[in-house]
C-alpha cells in the first residue's frame, strides 16, 4: 500500500481547510499577544489613576494639617492671654488674703466685736460684708478663668493629638502613592 501525499492543488476543499486553520492559528496568536498589551496598558492606567486619587487624598490631608496647625496656633495665643489673666487674678487674690490676715489675724469680724460703739460696729459690719462680697466675686471670676484656661488646654491637647494622627495618615498615604506610581511605571 502506498501512502499518497496529499496534494493541495488536487483537493481544493482540503486546501481551503488548511488555509482556514493557518489563518486561525495566526489570528489567535496575534489576538493573544495584542490582548496582553491592552491589559498591561489598562493596568498601568489604573495604577496611575489610583496614584492620582491617593495624591488628591494627600493634598486634602495637607490642607487639614495646615488648618490644624492654625487652630493650634490660635489656641496657644488664647492660652497665653488667659494664662496672663489667670496669673494676675491669682496674684491679686493671694496678696489680698495675705494682707487681710496680717491686718486682722482672727478676721475682721473679731476686731469689730471689740468695738464699744454700736454705730462703728454696724458700719464695720457693712464694710466686712462688702469685702466678703468683693472677695466672693473675685473668687468666682478666678474660678471661671481657671475653668476656661483648662478647657483651652484640653482643646489644645486634642488638636495636637489630631495633628499627630493626620501626619501619620499623610505618611501612610504617601507610601501608598509611591507604590502605585512605581507599579504603574
Amino acid at each position: 500500500m502506498r501512502l499518497s501525499r496529499i496534494r493541495t492543488d488536487r483537493h481544493p476543499v482540503r486546501r481551503a481547510a488548511l488555509a482556514a486553520v493557518g489563518v486561525t492559528v495566526v489570528t489567535v496568536g496575534l489576538i493573544g499577544g495584542a490582548e496582553a498589551e491592552p491589559n498591561t496598558v489598562k493596568e498601568a492606567k489604573q495604577s496611575f489613576h489610583e496614584a492620582e486619587a491617593g495624591n488628591e487624598q494627600v493634598n486634602q490631608l495637607s490642607v487639614q494639617i495646615k488648618q490644624t496647625k492654625q487652630e493650634i496656633s490660635h489656641l496657644s495665643g488664647d492660652i497665653d492671654r488667659q494664662m496672663g489673666s489667670y496669673n494676675e487674678q491669682k496674684e491679686a487674690l493671694s496678696s489680698a488674703i495675705v494682707q487681710q490676715h496680717m491686718d486682722a489675724p482672727l478676721g475682721p469680724t473679731v476686731n469689730l466685736l471689740g468695738s464699744g460703739d454700736p454705730e462703728e460696729f454696724l458700719d464695720g459690719l457693712g464694710a466686712v460684708q462688702a469685702l466678703n462680697s468683693t472677695r466672693a466675686d473675685q473668687l468666682e471670676s478666678f474660678g471661671k478663668t481657671a475653668k476656661q484656661l483648662q478647657n483651652r488646654l484640653d482643646q489644645l491637647e486634642d488638636r495636637q493629638a489630631s495633628l499627630a494622627e493626620e501626619k501619620k495618615e499623610l505618611a501612610k498615604e504617601s507610601v501608598k502613592i509611591q507604590e502605585k506610581y512605581d507599579e504603574a511605571k
